[in-house]
């Protein structure tokens, strides 16, 4: 399906299963912290954005990490970003990312398989 036809509602295939998530900043007070990375052409690269209540961008950072695995690109991509945000003085931060096995490994919940290296 095109996106166009899903705008225009001539929907061809059900959409109950997908929600449409749109950034939701965090309470006045503390900031938060997005985290992704990508993978192309054998070269990863991880980037990170601060963000204060308003959504007013506080620091942003990316990194070329080389040929790494997605779920490093993805831990160190965090790192950087915890990383600078302790270093400019936040330390109320709300921690968002896309991967699974990232969150769940800061909520103390992942169970590896596996050796995937550390994230930190």
């Amino acid at each position: 399906m095109l996106v166009e036809d899903f705008f225009q509602g001539s929907l061809s295939a059900s959409f109950t299963n997908y929600k449409f998530i749109r950034w939701q900043p965090p309470i006045p007070a503390r900031v938060k912290l997005n985290f992704d990375s990508s993978f192309q052409n054998n070269s990863a690269v991880g980037r990170y954005i601060i963000r204060d209540w308003s959504g007013a961008v506080l620091k942003l950072g990316e990194a070329y990490y080389g040929n790494a695995s997605i779920i490093m690109e993805e831990g160190r991509a965090l790192r950087d970003g915890v990383k600078e945000a302790i270093a400019v003085g936040y330390r109320k931060l709300d921690i968002e990312g896309d991967n699974l096995i990232i969150i769940k490994a800061l909520q103390g919940t992942a169970w590896f398989h596996g050796n995937y290296g550390t994230l930190c």
